[in-house]
């Protein structure tokens, strides 16, 4: 019985390392991809490794923030700036609820929100 407890554990841990290796993989791949340019590809990838990291991780963990970062620079970087505002704009409310405090991701989002609203020419809500 106790090994077969040890088998268990041992499997469920491995299986988790996969996930997180599998959301690192393809986050990865979505930066990759968005370097290239190929931003139809890193709004795909980021897509996948967003909804790998909600479901295994959740919205206030670094992996999914990460993936929502990735995919509002990927549709910026495509023209989808509604999309991308959007995003941005999810990302500093997650970003606020997570840290509380001031912190860099904070600024990353606002400063990127208000470049897209710029990409629109909303420059009120830019300010």
């Amino acid at each position: 019985m106790r090994t077969f407890l040890a088998f268990l554990l041992l499997s469920l841990l491995n299986c988790e390392n996969v996930l997180s290796q599998s959301w690192a993989m393809l986050n990865s791949q979505a930066m990759t991809y968005y370097q290239e340019g190929d931003f139809q590809s890193a709004i795909k990838t980021a897509n996948q490794a967003l909804h790998l990291a909600k479901d295994e991780f959740g919205v206030l963990s670094e992996a999914y923030l990460s993936s929502l970062s990735n995919l509002a620079y990927a549709q910026s970087g495509k023209g989808d700036y509604i999309d991308a505002v959007k995003n941005f704009s999810s990302l500093l409310t997650l970003s606020i609820e997570r840290y509380q405090l001031p912190h860099i991701s904070q600024f990353e989002a606002l400063l990127e929100l208000s470049k897209t609203y710029v990409s629109v020419a909303k420059y009120d809500s830019a300010e």
